[in-house]
Formats: structure tokens, sequence, C-alpha cells
């Protein structure tokens, strides 16, 4: 792909413009580091990591990304952090924050709204590979919940997914993003993805019921109050 300058990148990111406002790259680790498995081998024991396109790539694909925001999604392989944090820094992309993932009692964690630095950045409650809030915590124990509830100043599990909700438009990220399951307080029956699962994925749908006036208006509100 180097060698005919990523054509295949810039056309499918072309007509990614024409149809988004903004422009997901997923695995965006890959970019640093590839794992390579010979074609036709049984399976991937007999593979190795090799290095990535790096800025090479990123900086092909911003001569035709316009003005189009890119949200990198910088999880993976910890070993290949360095390299993927500063390649994102480089491109000035907007990095990921998970909120879901960010209570495991260390208040160092990046994805805790306080540790948020100055780089661009996104904040997710969970994503589509996430379970839903209420999912997600509804088998944790008080003990495993307690860093939650301090940092939240909410003292049980309902109180959990309009907190973290709250607490995502509060962020300083640049973008807030909120699923709608998570809205509507569903549990992990309407969870979008279990990743490396088959055959009940990717099924749940959005009905006309609309959501109540009042969760609207709760909505509202906190655009308004936290300027989103």
């Amino acid at each position: 792909m180097q060698e005919d300058d990523f054509s295949w990148w810039k056309r499918r990111i072309e007509i990614s413009r024409q149809l988004f406002d903004v422009i997901r790259i997923d695995h965006f680790a890959g970019f640093v580091k590839n794992y390579m498995v010979p074609s036709g081998t049984a399976n991937a024991s007999s593979g190795r990591w090799i290095r990535g396109p790096g800025r090479k790539l990123t900086d092909a694909l911003k001569t035709v990304l316009g003005n189009t925001p890119v949200i990198a999604d910088d999880f993976g392989n910890r070993a290949l952090m360095p390299g993927v944090k500063k390649l994102l820094a480089k491109s000035g992309w907007l990095d990921t924050r998970i909120l879901m993932l960010a209570f495991d009692g260390d208040p160092a964690n990046e994805n805790l709204p306080h540790n948020y630095s100055g780089h661009p950045s996104v904040v997710y409650v969970g994503t589509h590979d996430n379970d839903t809030i209420a999912g997600y915590f509804r088998d944790k124990t008080d003990y495993e919940l307690a860093y939650l509830y301090e940092y939240l100043n909410i003292d049980n599990q309902e109180q959990i997914p309009d907190a973290l909700i709250r607490c995502a438009y509060a962020s300083t990220a640049d973008i807030a993003i909120i699923q709608m399951q998570d809205l509507l307080k569903l549990g992990n029956e309407a969870r979008m993805n279990a990743p490396s699962t088959v055959g009940n994925n990717w099924r749940w749908r959005l009905t006309q019921e609309p959501l109540a006036e009042n969760r609207r208006a709760w909505i509202r509100n906190l655009a308004a109050v936290y300027h989103r």
C-alpha cells in the first residue's frame, strides 16, 4: 500500500467523509505494529510482530481528510502503547477514554476525567464492544464499587447510569458519546457486540417508542449545563 502512496486508504477516507461528520479508526495500534501470520498456516502461533506504516500513513490520510475530525481507538496491547501514544500525539487526532474502565481503584487511571490531558479526546461511557452500564455493573459488589461510589458521589447501583453519563458530559473531553442503550438504562440483553463471539451481535434495534419527556428534558439540560 505504501508503494502506491496508500491509494486504497485515501479512497476509503474520501468516501467516509461523504457519509460521516466524524471518522473513527478502530485498532489504531495497527498503525504502529501488526501481527503477521504467513498465508496457509494452520494457526497463528507462527506469526510475528512487524512494524506498521506509522506516520507515513497518518500523513497520507491528512491529505484527503480536510477538516473531518478523526477518533483513534488507541487501546490495545499495552506493550505497544508508548508508540501508539507518540503517533497519536503527532497526528493530532482525538484519543479515546472509556469511563466504564476507569474505576479500578487507581486514581492515576487514564480514563478518569481528572487525568485527561490537553490532547484532544472523546469520552465514551462504553463503546459498542462493552456491555451496557446496567449490565456491566450489575454483578459488582459494593466493595468493588466503593471507589466509583466515592468518585461519583453516589451510594447505590441504581444511580450509576445517570451519574456516569453526567460525568462524561462534565469532563473536559472534546466530544462525549453515550450509547442509546445506556440512555434507556437497558441491561446486557441490549448489548451491541461481544468481541470474539458470533451469532448474536449487532442485533439490538431502537424501536419507535420515544424517550419519556422527562428523560429528554434531563438530557437537554445536561447539554446546556455542560455546554455540549
